[in-house]
């Protein structure tokens, strides 16, 4: 067994070190590692390089140190690679993202939730806004239509709950939702009254009492729907047209 001096250099971001210590020549490049670790940088991942080699395994500590007295060893500090992190779309969590896929919405390139709903085509993105300003100060109702939309679309109810509730604290009132301050003059007590009105009648498809417009097929004796379901429904049919 034979001691082989091994000059070393530290290299970090901010600084280098350099020095030497008594390495052992029959020494696993593990074990190698691990006194480095130890010594230099705790809990820290290094790369070892021997005249300017990475030391991938074993034998190639071996082959550098074959037949010398002396090595020169670059440590070298490991930092992760945040690149990809910062490049993925956390925007929308995954049952999110699975949802809008099957309703054919894209979703690239938005960086939060009103974003998306400004973007939302014509009458489909109206009928959102309507929803979601009604179900603004309503957790109960936004969580009951949260997970009947998770039914649809065969994602967890708690996950796409979970998901809303970060997507609605990005809307602090209804002004935020429409982008602007909602009128209010008395001239338009007729529009409001037609917002707010309520049928007796349940939708059958998400089992809560219908509001605003109501939807009845015309093949069935007995089936509605209301906005939000019908609108789902032209995306993703749930109930034969006949």
């Amino acid at each position: 067994m034979t001691d082989i001096i091994c000059n070393y250099t530290f290299e970090d971001i901010n600084e280098q070190e350099t020095g030497y210590f008594m390495l052992d020549s029959t020494v696993s490049l593990s074990q190698l590692s691990k006194f480095v670790t130890k010594n230099f940088c705790p809990g820290e991942t290094v790369s070892l390089y021997i005249d300017g080699n990475l030391l991938s395994a074993t034998k190639d500590l071996r082959k550098a140190i074959k037949g010398k007295d002396s090595i020169e060893l670059v440590i070298h500090l490991d930092k992760p690679d945040l690149s990809n992190e910062e490049e993925e779309d956390i925007t929308f969590g995954p049952a999110t993202r699975s949802v809008l896929e099957k309703i054919g919405i894209e979703y690239s390139g938005i960086s939060n939730a009103k974003e998306l709903l400004n973007s939302l085509p014509g009458p489909f993105g109206n009928m959102i806004k309507k929803k979601l300003a009604f179900c603004i100060d309503k957790p109960s109702v936004a969580e009951n239509h949260t997970r009947q939309i998770a039914k649809w679309f065969g994602v967890s109810g708690d996950t796409l709950w979970s998901e809303a509730q970060e997507l609605l604290n990005q809307f602090s009132s209804v002004d935020d939702v429409y982008g602007e301050k909602v009128k209010t003059e008395k001239s338009k007590p007729i529009e409001k009254e037609k917002d707010t009105i309520a049928h007796p009648a349940q939708c059958d498809n998400c089992s809560t009492l219908i509001r605003g417009i109501r939807y009845k097929c015309v093949y069935c004796p007995d089936y509605d729907l209301c906005e939000g379901c019908e609108a789902v429904n032209c995306n993703v049919q749930f109930h034969p047209d006949s």
